[in-house]
């Protein structure tokens, strides 16, 4: 486990080693928790292409269009 000094801006370098475990790339996107003991947790985040086809799915469970005749079908008990 390698060991990195604060600089005077906040910056920290990732040691070698870590870097070497996981692939950073320069200008990745990382999240910074502070745990109840004084921990300091680096996780890497993830980016979605498209996040709203991750969250639903890519195709919807209804056609683009419904015809009012359809609506009305459906509508009824």
């Amino acid at each position: 486990m390698g060991k990195s000094r604060v600089t005077s801006k906040f910056q920290i370098t990732l040691p070698a080693d870590v870097r070497e475990r996981v692939p950073f790339r320069p200008g990745e996107v990382v999240a910074i928790e502070a745990t109840d003991d004084g921990s300091v947790v680096v996780r890497r985040v993830r980016k979605v292409a498209n996040p709203l086809d991750h969250l639903i799915g890519r195709k919807p469970w209804f056609p683009k269009s419904i015809p009012p005749e359809q609506v009305d079908e459906w509508a009824e008990p």
